[in-house]
């Protein structure tokens, strides 16, 4: 009998008793208390990591968060993001036994490397386990796989399926989404996941990503969005993220020899507050680094590189809130390293788990991953290179930055870059007009020389809708006149396409037909013929284009909206385009992104602001669909009959 357990009896000895209730209370007190010890110490069993394999620092950290009931992964591609999330995986399935772990992948590829890391972590752990394929055929939408594990009699499964949100709201249990930010659908697959992880506390998600672009929820949630799917975050601002600027005390921290060191950003395990005006670290400035070595190693006792890691594990920031990096909660003067000269980090202690200030975001760029040990080698000499070496090698810097610096692209995903759009710009080639075309602009094009296309972008009220006039001269394409018409009923802008498709060199006109440009397409199809007006309906797919296939995508057919995109694009590359300067134009023409899906899918994206919907882009691209499906000119040569020969 425990000391407790006495004291108690002791008690209830004095404690006359008067009714029945309270003498089954006292009796069963001691049982109670006992019980709660062993929910206790269950407890700590459960929280101690069943999987004791060899992890770098940035790893470990994640792999022990036994508290962060959601936490983002913004990892750099190639420093062990998959075998981090897999060793998580299988030590959820062996500290609760009969847990089911379920990871949406966004290939079919990445999904059975995922199972690949599952049964390399059982193997270093000397754990059991069986790997089961259960997918119907090869389609990634079918995509089934199973990792089994035994423990205390019952079987857990990790379990990895395709992700979309039929997925989403079938699992019970843990939740991984790998590569979110290539997910299709990724807010209606967040939607579908979190009211499930929120009926049960002992529920975690795991959310891992590299950047792709701005548009998807995985960008929101890293830069500021938190909890609220049809948000958006303002993005990182790398330009305030100056090493000695502003907010450069709480990064440095005194070593015992009188040495600083540097913590956060650049030894990589968080970097304060993302969102409002707490930045990520700039790619521009921060070192560069390489490729995934063996990220099982970590460094010996001679050279082990010191961790930045707050109290208990996550070397994060938090992404939502605003203000300084760390505002009002950070710290008089940062922590004082101890005597082995580890660097201990200034966190921001009682904001980490606020819910009202987002998700905790661990953020490892390849710059930070090297300086722990990862490897980085030159792809032609295989030779070991520095960070700054693996930058310069890179053809696409702003690729490079966004897939190992944990950069959010913009430029690098924009189909026409300010060099194209200004290589292409002219003074004296045509005019833009408003409202109404011009006599003058009428007139020029009446004399033109060559023959004359007209892509219609249809808008109302919300976007502008825009006429282009582009002159095919010899396979250069000028365009002549754009004409803007904001708040006009369509009656009105079909008497603006008819004055242009009188002209005598007209040849064909390509109209927006989705929505509200249907009426429209069907009136001046009626009125000019169907060899001269062409409908195109934005949301339908056509046979892939010569410009999707140079890019090594072997899709037979692509959405109407890319093989557009794509076109035009090519023709800007070619430098076989001239058309008017303008900078609203030029705005609107830097509008579209590319964004690639699970499958390899591709879609363009457009802002959209006061000025429109990238209304000049598009109706570029339907001005050279015009000339490009226009029937050509009919060519025939008589065949001489040769005698007694029937034809």
């Amino acid at each position: 009998m425990t000391g407790i357990e006495a004291m108690d009896r002791r008690e209830m000895l004095r404690v006359p008793s008067s009714s029945y209730g309270e003498i089954c209370a006292r009796r069963f007190l001691p049982l109670k208390r006992r019980m709660e010890r062993q929910t206790a110490r269950r407890e700590s069993c459960r929280a101690q990591p069943r999987v004791r394999i060899a992890l770098r620092p940035y790893q470990d950290d994640v792999f022990k968060d036994r508290s962060s009931g959601i936490l983002i992964l913004h990892w750099s591609r190639q420093i062990g993001k998959s075998f981090t999330l897999a060793a998580w995986a299988v030590d959820r399935l062996l500290s609760r036994p009969g847990r089911l772990v379920t990871v949406l992948s966004n290939s079919r590829e990445n999904g059975a490397e995922f199972v690949a890391k599952c049964a390399e972590v059982c193997h270093l752990n000397g754990t059991e386990y069986e790997s089961v394929d259960k997918s119907q055929g090869v389609r990634f939408q079918n995509m089934r796989m199973e990792v089994r594990i035994r423990a205390n009699g019952k079987v857990g499964r990790i379990k990895v399926l395709a992700a979309n949100p039929r997925t989403a709201r079938g699992f019970s249990g843990d939740l991984i989404l790998d590569e979110f930010a290539f997910h299709e659908d990724s807010a209606a697959i967040w939607e579908a996941a979190e009211p499930i992880l929120a009926s049960n506390p002992d529920y975690m998600c795991r959310i891992a990503s590299t950047g792709n672009g701005r548009h998807n929820l995985f960008y929101r949630m890293v830069s500021g969005g938190g909890r609220s799917v049809g948000g958006s975050g303002d993005p990182p601002d790398p330009a305030r993220d100056s090493r000695g600027g502003k907010d450069a005390d709480f990064q440095q921290v005194a070593g015992s020899d009188g040495q600083v060191a540097r913590a956060t950003q650049e030894w990589g395990i968080g970097t304060g507050l993302s969102g409002g005006s707490g930045d990520p670290p700039d790619p521009a400035r921060d070192s560069r680094g390489g490729k995934d070595a063996d990220f099982q190693q970590v460094a010996g006792s001679d050279g082990q590189v010191a961790r930045a890691t707050p109290e208990g594990g996550i070397g994060t920031g938090l992404s939502g809130g605003s203000g300084d990096p760390l505002g009002a909660f950070a710290p008089a003067a940062a922590r004082v390293a101890r005597q082995n000269g580890q660097v201990a980090r200034a966190t921001q202690e009682g904001k980490r788990d606020d819910p009202a200030h987002g998700f905790p975001v661990s953020r490892i760029t390849r710059s930070q991953a090297h300086q722990m040990g990862v490897k980085i080698y030159d792809s032609n000499t295989r030779e070991a290179i520095t960070p700054e070496e693996a930058r310069a090698q890179a053809l696409d810097k702003r690729a490079y930055d966004q897939n190992y610096e944990c950069a959010f692209a913009d430029e690098n995903l924009t189909l026409l870059s300010h060099e194209l759009i200004t290589s292409a710009e002219r003074d004296d080639v045509g005019f833009i007009c408003e409202g109404d075309w011009s006599v003058g602009v009428l007139g020029m094009m009446r004399e033109a020389k060559g023959n004359l296309y007209v892509g219609f972008d249809v808008g109302r009220k919300v976007d502008l809708s825009v006429i282009t006039v582009m002159e095919d001269l010899n396979g250069l394409k000028v365009v002549r006149g754009i004409l803007r018409i904001q708040n006009m009923r369509l009656p009105e802008q079909q008497e603006r396409l008819g004055e242009i498709c009188r002209l005598p060199r007209f040849r064909r006109a390509a109209i927006d037909m989705t929505g509200l440009g249907l009426g429209l397409f069907e009136y001046a199809q009626e009125k000019f013929g169907s060899s001269k007006i062409h409908g195109i309906n934005f949301s339908t797919t056509v046979p892939a284009t010569r410009a999707v296939a140079l890019e090594g995508r072997k899709r037979e057919t692509v959405r109407v909206t890319e093989a557009l995109a794509m076109e035009l694009l090519q023709v800007y590359e070619d430098r076989r385009i001239q058309h008017p300067a303008d900078a609203r134009l030029r705005d609107d023409l830097r509008k579209p992104e590319k964004i690639t899906s699970p499958g390899g899918r591709v879609s363009i994206a457009a802002t959209r602001d006061e000025a429109g919907h990238a209304d000049h882009f598009w109706s570029f691209a339907l001005a050279l669909e015009a000339g490009a499906s226009a029937p050509g000119p009919f060519y025939y040569r008589a065949i001489p009959r040769e005698r007694g020969v029937l034809l």
